[in-house]
């Protein structure tokens, strides 16, 4: 975890079994955790990982604050991708991503 900071410290990870564990929540102290042997994730479940919902996740793409890749008809994002996402955000109070500049 970086000092004064409310996003959590994803650069160290850690495999613990079958999950990769990217973080802490700096509010309930739980880990983060990802499965270890996924690099990509389904839109469900990248929007799971950052709290938001499917419009908002198609705006990010729309935007390009986010990046994914197609499988035929499938949308995937790169786990790597989601963490370094999180890591750009601003601290809060700071410009929101994709707002008017």
């Amino acid at each position: 975890m970086t000092k004064n900071s409310s996003v959590p410290e994803t650069n160290k990870t850690a495999v613990s079994g079958q999950a990769l564990l990217v973080g802490t929540d700096t509010t309930s102290g739980a880990n983060l955790l990802l499965p270890a042997v996924r690099a990509l994730l389904s839109v469900d479940d990248a929007c799971r990982f950052l709290s938001i919902g499917r419009t908002r996740f198609y705006q990010l793409l729309a935007s390009g604050d986010l990046a994914a890749v197609k499988i035929g008809r499938s949308t995937r994002v790169r786990v790597a991708d989601l963490l370094a996402f999180v890591d750009a955000l601003p601290a809060a109070g700071g410009p929101a991503i994709g707002s008017a500049k």
